[in-house]
């Protein structure tokens, strides 16, 4: 991976720190529940996971941040965000997780992260699922979240997450294992449990470790709001990116040639301008 510059151009820097929420951007977007789950140190909080009891199963909200509600598209912030491709992480160091952001820190640490009890502008995917974890509707929402806690994967004691109106961790991993039981047992082989000590990571390919329950809720939560979105945008007839981390090579079109091609082929950003529950 070709490593890029920490800093980012001067007037990139200056353009970030000029935007900020108006009013008005939370005024049609519906306020939803959530908290975070990450590493101890992770400066940029960019996902929320919310579980809730129906009457026929569950509803489950992962929630991300908008940041088309600051950035817009074409402006020098996006398209120096389109070169870095995503933001590359390179493990602790000395305690502190280091990466080069896609994002201004102004931007991907404060403004769009999703801090505790911060109002921010979010996407949301929304599944609704009965008691066996089949999924029977899926609704992508414009929102809005106030994290009601910022958990490390270290805090996972099965206790109730505090200010948030939703169930015990322990129903959190109860789902998401039957979650992964129902995924394997379609076939897929990816990010399983084998014996203790083993398992496997996104390719199938065997690893020696093993996946702590924060991970796991996480883990499950983030595959469903991909695997839904998926499904989503098949029904409505939708081209869309298909992200594989891995897929670097001489083959794989490069980030600008793949929106160039969505756009051409899909009636996708008018589809998200009207986008409520569908």
């Amino acid at each position: 991976v070709e490593l890029l510059p920490q800093k980012f151009p001067r007037e990139v820097e200056k353009m970030a720190k000029l935007l900020d929420f108006k009013p008005e951007l939370f005024e049609d977007r519906e306020a939803v529940s959530g908290f975070t789950v990450d590493d101890a140190t992770s400066p940029d909080l960019d996902d929320a996971i919310h579980l809730q009891q129906t009457p026929d199963g569950w509803q489950a909200d992962i929630t991300i941040s908008d940041v088309d509600s600051l950035v817009s598209k074409d402006s020098y912030i996006d398209k120096t965000a389109l070169d870095r491709v995503a933001t590359q992480y390179f493990g602790d160091i000395k305690g502190k997780k280091v990466a080069i952001p896609m994002l201004p820190k102004v931007l991907s640490e404060y403004r769009l992260s999703l801090h505790e009890a911060q109002l921010r502008p979010t996407m949301t995917v929304r599944v609704w699922l009965n008691t066996d974890c089949q999924v029977q509707k899926i609704a992508l929402v414009k929102s809005c979240l106030r994290s009601s806690r910022r958990m490390a994967h270290s805090d996972y004691h099965g206790a109730k997450i505090v200010g948030d109106p939703g169930l015990p961790m322990n129903t959190y991993l109860q789902f998401a294992k039957q979650l992964a039981t129902r995924r394997w047992s379609q076939g897929s082989i990816g990010m399983q449990s084998l014996r203790p000590g083993f398992n496997t990571d996104e390719e199938g390919m065997i690893r020696q470790g093993s996946v702590s329950a924060a991970n796991q809720i996480v883990q499950e939560f983030m595959i469903l709001a991909n695997t839904s979105v998926a499904k989503f945008f098949q029904e409505y007839q939708q081209v869309a990116p298909f992200r594989v981390h891995l897929a670097v090579d001489a083959h794989t079109p490069t980030r600008r040639q793949i929106i160039e091609e969505v756009e051409r082929n899909s009636d996708y950003l008018s589809l998200m301008d009207n986008l409520r529950f569908i």
